[in-house]
């Protein structure tokens, strides 16, 4: 992703830096990426330096920052599940169904089914459905094997979530988000929907809840607990830092 882009920026410009080179039209030549992966004629080199850095994207629209550690096509469904459930005081007991509403192209991307390996369920709609119903919560360790073989995860997917498609929804009507159903034992029914999902740049992360996120993560990494409050210290104060390695030195471990 973002990361990995950056990384292979460094590496380029640190090789270029001691001499190394590659063929000067790797990207727009003959034998060229773009000519490699879209085929003469099916795109625009002038596009891909328009407007380039008027404005840059990290600035606007601006970064997005995960709330859950799964498949951002899970996280609109996430956030209406988790809002019925925390607003109506919902147990998994009183829960009888769940229906998510989707798109297929969206079960393309979220392809894994009922899956039995944790890992796999960060890209499984209904299992992210499950986990919302049976924990009312989604955190690193949802997607260990062990919360993925717990009786009620299985029971949940089996039994209590539903996955919805509809092939004739627009591109228009996917914008609007993965519509919720609840359904309750005493008959009640919750629906809500929510197009764009929290901490978007639109519905932007709070200082707080970035250092709690980075506190939770680094709570779940081997990362030295007397060093995280420095990192903290470090980043938001980063204009002020005049060796970088004073910051990379408190990552390691």
């Amino acid at each position: 992703h973002g990361g990995n882009s950056s990384r292979a920026g460094v590496v380029s410009a640190t090789l270029a830096s001691k001499g190394y080179y590659a063929d000067e039209e790797i990207i727009e030549g003959d034998h060229g990426f773009f000519h490699a992966i879209h085929i003469e004629g099916n795109y625009d080199l002038e596009k891909v330096t328009e407007n380039l850095g008027s404005p840059w994207a990290i600035i606007s629209p601006g970064l997005s920052v995960k709330q859950y550690p799964c498949c951002g096509g899970n996280h609109r469904a996430l956030d209406a599940a988790l809002s019925i459930i925390k607003e109506n005081n919902l147990s998994y007991e009183q829960i009888e169904t769940l229906t998510a509403q989707c798109h297929p192209d969206l079960i393309n991307l979220l392809r894994f089914m009922k899956p039995t390996k944790g890992f796999n369920g960060k890209f499984s709609l209904d299992y992210n459905m499950a986990a919302a119903i049976v924990y009312g919560e989604v955190k690193i360790h949802t997607f260990s094997d062990e919360i993925a073989s717990d009786p009620r995860m299985r029971e949940a997917m089996e039994s209590k979530i539903i996955i919805e498609q509809h092939p004739e929804w627009t591109h228009e009507q996917t914008s609007q988000g993965t519509p919720i159903i609840i359904k309750t034992t005493d008959g009640k029914e919750f629906s809500k929907s929510i197009a764009i999902q929290n901490w978007h740049p639109t519905k932007p992360i709070s200082n707080n809840e970035v250092e709690e996120k980075f506190r939770y993560c680094a709570e779940n990494s081997k990362l030295p607990q007397h060093n995280v409050e420095k990192i903290i210290e470090t980043i938001w104060n980063l204009e002020e830092c005049n060796d970088i390695n004073s910051l990379t030195s408190l990552c390691t471990f």
